[in-house]
């Protein structure tokens, strides 16, 4: 099983319907005072076509009042399974590294907390590039790191299996988003920093499988969870701002 693979299969067990109804609370409290301020600087029409890449269950796309919205994401098939899909939009399961849609097609594409959980963001992001107009816009919804704790985690993800984040294959600071979105064509006009999200507990697991992970829990609190405390702290000594959450980008094609 690859390391995506093995993400995806551990994103499946976070999602049932009473989180996905938390989660999206918490999508409107983060955004709900930004998207009206992307919509007046993109001069947004009704006409409007609009991608949610790796969109979830909640959609984050559905805020924006004008436009037609398009979802894919890769478990699209296990949410429909779990969660009550929304409506206004149409959804497909669908991989950010392989858009489904004709060059220049959007004129709008967004991908809220996706970017972190992809393949190869890179690829995604040349996609994203290919399907979007010229002149359009591109919203990118991140978790990032500070430089020191993002170092940390790739060196987890690469030497310290146990310890790593099994749902998270890529770890960003804010600069990396900023030089991807560079790299592929895309101009900043604003980044936002909105601090940690709104967090809910995952949908609840059957009997059977909490037993058969209790050795993995009982790891979790004394090993993982004391291990990333210090990292923090250590953060702290060092003199970094502890500046890890959602951070947004706003990019024109």
């Amino acid at each position: 099983m690859s390391r995506w693979d093995i993400a995806q299969e551990h994103e499946k067990a976070w999602w049932g319907e009473e989180f996905s109804k938390i989660q999206l609370k918490g999508i409107i409290t983060q955004y709900s005072g930004l998207i009206p301020v992307f919509e007046s600087k993109m001069n947004m029409t009704d006409d409007w076509k609009i991608l949610d890449v790796g969109c979830g269950p909640t959609c984050a796309s559905l805020l924006f009042r004008k436009g037609e919205k398009y979802g894919i994401d890769p478990l699209m098939d296990d949410y429909a399974k779990t969660c009550v899909l929304p409506k206004g939009i149409s959804l497909m399961k669908g991989v950010g590294e392989n858009i489904p849609f004709p060059d220049g097609f959007f004129n709008l594409v967004i991908s809220r907390n996706a970017l972190d959980h992809m393949e190869d963001p890179e690829k995604v992001m040349k996609e994203i590039k290919r399907v979007v107009k010229r002149g359009g816009y591109v919203i990118l919804s991140v978790y990032v790191y500070t430089p020191f704790v993002t170092g940390i985690h790739k060196f987890v993800e690469r030497h310290v299996k146990c310890l790593r984040e099994e749902e998270h294959p890529h770890f960003f600071t804010a600069e990396d988003i900023q030089a991807l979105c560079k790299r592929n064509g895309f101009s900043v006009v604003s980044e936002h920093h909105l601090g940690d999200p709104y967090f809910a507990k995952p949908a609840p697991k059957p009997r059977k499988i909490v037993l058969k992970e209790l050795p993995k829990k009982v790891f979790f609190k004394l090993v993982y969870v004391p291990f990333w405390k210090a990292v923090k702290l250590c953060n702290s000594v060092l003199g970094n701002k502890w500046q890890c959450g959602d951070y947004v980008i706003f990019a024109k094609s």
